[in-house]
């Protein structure tokens, strides 16, 4: 018995005009990126890290440990690397673990 393929739904991200609208509403607003599509829910701090890293060239954090700082820069690395595909992003931590 012969099974015909199933037809796959078509996305709206499929047309160009749509996936660039979304990308730049996404460039524009990465904190919107991160909740939408990594399902991230930063507390205030963790937000306001997440922009300062979009609007600057370098951000420092000043925090106690376990804060989450490892956990917000792995997000806007990934947020770099996925809205912005010329980018390069260098990490360095005093730790393997922690890169």
């Amino acid at each position: 018995m012969e099974v015909a393929p199933q037809r796959l739904s078509t996305s709206p991200l499929s047309n160009p005009d749509v996936a660039f609208k979304v990308l730049r509403r996404y460039q524009a607003d990465p904190v919107l990126w991160a909740r939408e599509v990594l399902g991230y829910e930063p507390w205030s701090a963790q937000e306001a890290i997440f922009r300062a890293a979009f609007q600057h060239r370098n951000v420092a954090v000043r925090s106690a440990n376990g804060v989450g700082k490892t956990s917000v820069a792995a997000r806007i690395v990934l947020a770099h690397l996925c809205l912005f595909p010329d980018t390069l992003v260098i990490t360095t931590a005093p730790t393997d673990r922690q890169v």
